[in-house]
């Protein structure tokens, strides 16, 4: 995070925090224990011009309701320019989000060589067991050939399997906007540990549920890791991700959905919930792990600087 300015006087600094924030800019006031002194940092070092701007106009008493659009950084995206609710699409931002355009196109194309999971020869090496089919039946492997075989990549790569069209669409769509907003805010990186670790979890936690049934895929394991990661970061930031309400509602409704049998009447087969709800769980534990470190790290930052 980057320092912005002092904050000084007598003055009660909510209201402005609060003006901040209302106007989707991340920040945090630090107070030293020492003299008691404070100070406001921003996530983003072109914020802190834009800061120090309405901070002078709330000493004066005369700051707006909003931040006036041409007194922002022309770099700042138009999902984040105060009063926008129409987010622009994510492969607006292509350069900005490798991994999640990498992830979709190779789910893209393990969906046509797998022909929707119906070639099982091909969408065996993707599945956590491998496994091979005779006559009527399916002969798995189980987690201890896995490791001996040194086919760890099994952990991950069922998120790549989809087994349906519409299986497909809504998943990309999905991880789509949600990776978008994970990598553009976060970078590179952390996509890939959040995917990673997310993945195995969502993977291993439906194997153990399954019941039997080991033949699973799909990107949603992922899809409600990422949901969890941001609900779990913006109750202290809020709008930080600029997810509507609505969404998480939707996404918590269709995660009961999961439990019941209306996903096999409207055909759309089995649902994953384990890998739901294994998803979901470790999202929202990498997201409170991540806000931990990044409050210390500020708090470092803030005490060694004061």
């Amino acid at each position: 995070m980057y320092r912005a300015l002092d904050l000084t006087g007598s003055q009660d600094p909510f209201s402005f925090s609060a003006f901040l924030w209302n106007n989707g800019i991340v920040h945090q006031i630090i107070t030293a224990k020492s003299d008691q002194t404070a100070s406001l940092w921003v996530e983003q070092a072109r914020m802190v011009p834009v800061v120090r701007h309405y901070y002078h106009l709330w000493q004066s008493a005369s700051l707006p309701d909003v931040i006036a659009p041409e007194h922002l950084p022309d770099v700042i995206a138009p999902e984040h320019l105060p009063g926008e609710t129409v987010l622009r699409s994510p492969l607006s931002d292509w350069k900005k989000m490798p991994v999640t355009l990498l992830l979709t196109v190779a789910s893209l194309l393990v969906a046509i060589i797998t022909d929707m999971g119906q070639h099982w020869p091909t969408t065996s090496l993707f599945t956590l067991s491998d496994f091979k089919v005779t006559g009527r039946y399916v002969h798995y492997t189980n987690l201890a050939y896995l490791v001996q075989s040194w086919e760890i990549w099994r952990l991950v790569t069922p998120i790549l399997l989809h087994f349906s069209y519409i299986h497909l669409i809504f998943n990309l769509l999905c991880f789509l906007d949600f990776g978008h907003r994970l990598e553009t805010a976060h970078g590179s990186w952390v996509m890939v540990a959040t995917v990673l670790l997310t993945a195995v979890c969502s993977n291993l936690i439906q194997y153990q549920v399954a019941d039997g049934f080991l033949l699973f895929g799909g990107m949603s394991g992922v899809i409600y890791a990422l949901l969890g990661f941001f609900w779990i970061r913006e109750r202290t930031g809020a709008g930080l991700y600029r997810i509507e309400p609505g969404l998480y509602l939707f996404m918590g409704i269709w995660l009961c959905i999961g439990f019941t049998a209306l996903p096999q009447w409207l055909g759309l087969g089995k649902i994953a919930n384990g890998a739901h709800v294994g998803g979901l769980v470790a999202g929202l534990a990498l997201g409170a792990l991540y806000s931990v470190c990044q409050r210390w790290r500020t708090a470092k930052e803030g005490t060694a600087r004061l």
